[in-house]
């Protein structure tokens, strides 16, 4: 099921965080109490922490994590989304999204590219490809071209190093929240 903050249930076509239980789900984590009760209800619902939509065909599509979504006027954004349209542009080898404070949208998004070698990345270009498949408010409003991005042990890009680059932007005036 999908459900709002307060674990309601929310229509089809809405997004929502994606809680199920079944006897192939765990009933606790290891030494965790606290861990537990967060994410599981008395009905033993697990509360994923990934959020997802079900489509007119009923089914199922994740829409990113409920941690990394972003708020830009009032409206959720999730990075996941962000990311699957720019790895449609030709010349996209990697990318990843995050939120950057602002002081009159509260957040917006940077998205930062590995184009693939030899490729150069037209901006403009990008910005509307992009209005093929999300709305103008979830198109980033900054672009950053990196050679390589920093990537975990297990080949992820680490989204935490890149929030830490933002922290310590702001920290030096060069972002103003």
């Amino acid at each position: 099921k999908l459900v709002d903050s307060n674990r309601q249930e929310v229509p089809r076509g809405e997004v929502g965080e994606i809680a199920y239980r079944g006897t192939s789900v765990i009933k606790e984590y290891f030494k965790l109490p606290d861990a537990t009760k967060a994410a599981f209800d008395e009905e033993g619902w697990f509360y994923s922490g990934d959020m997802g939509m079900f489509d007119e065909d009923g089914n199922l599509r994740m829409v990113g994590r409920s941690k990394e979504m972003y708020i830009t006027n009032g409206e959720n954004i999730y990075p996941a989304e962000i990311e699957d349209a720019i790895m449609r542009f030709p010349g996209v080898m990697l990318c990843a999204c995050v939120a950057v404070p602002h002081k009159i949208s509260g957040e917006v998004g940077r998205a930062y590219i590995v184009p693939i070698p030899g490729n150069e990345i037209n901006v403009e270009e990008l910005k509307e490809f992009l209005k093929e498949y999300l709305a103008s408010y979830k198109i980033p409003r900054e672009f950053i071209f990196r050679e390589m991005l920093p990537m975990t042990m297990l080949g992820k890009i680490e989204k935490k190093l890149l929030r830490q680059e933002v922290e310590e932007e702001i920290k030096a005036g060069k972002i103003s929240d």
